[in-house]
């Protein structure tokens, strides 16, 4: 499960965790039972979690189906009230998660989204951005032409076609800067663009 928190962990991984420690507790309980049933247990489990966790990493559609997609329930500042009812959160409960994370104005979001272990991440608007040395050596300050956040879309070599849509590209812009940069989709480990067309490309690592 590697160094993740209780409360970042899938709830296939907290079922295993849960597991793991009532197994190892029956030898203790019972001290007529053989140590290595525990054990052999406690290893199977551990087997299983790493198999699994490696059908995850290579699927995309099972990490859909098992660990679920996040959920913009803020978009361009308004709430969708569709998505809040799919997760069956109240508005109080969306308030909550956004003063939990520093914001109590909920006009000044541009974008929420709710992530796959239940944390809640926030976009603030422009102009409720906190200040950066960058922006401060400016004279003129101006918002970006595109205020929306960049997302994924191609991830180890697999294109995610809505995120392509979002960004209001097409399957064919995105060939011909493959081409233009000697790439091939397959090639791609990471491609991140926003909706001014801006991409950041992180390349495959080569197996030795």
């Amino acid at each position: 499960m590697g160094k993740r928190q209780i409360g970042e962990l899938q709830p296939s991984e907290l079922v295993t965790t849960i597991m793991v420690s009532n197994i190892a507790a029956i030898p203790i309980e019972n001290p007529g039972s053989p140590m290595i049933n525990g054990l052999l247990s406690i290893a199977l489990l551990a087997c299983l979690e790493v198999l699994f966790s490696a059908l995850l990493l290579k699927s995309k559609k099972l990490r859909g189906i098992i660990i679920g997609h996040p959920r913009c329930v803020i978009r361009d500042g308004t709430v969708d009230q569709r998505e809040l009812r799919s997760l069956r959160w109240s508005i109080d409960d969306l308030m909550e998660m956004l003063r939990s994370s520093g914001t109590f104005d909920i006009s000044e979001v541009l974008f929420a989204i709710v992530e796959t272990n239940g944390s809640l991440s926030i976009y603030p608007k422009f102009s409720n951005r906190p200040a950066t040395n960058g922006d401060l050596s400016m004279l003129d300050i101006e918002p970006p032409a595109s205020e929306a956040p960049p997302v994924i879309v191609v991830a180890d070599g697999e294109l995610d076609r809505n995120a392509l849509g979002y960004c209001n590209l097409s399957e064919r812009w995105l060939k011909e800067l493959l081409t233009e940069r000697k790439l091939k989709l397959e090639d791609v480990f990471l491609l991140s663009c926003n909706r001014a067309a801006e991409v950041h490309i992180v390349k495959k690592e080569k197996r030795a």
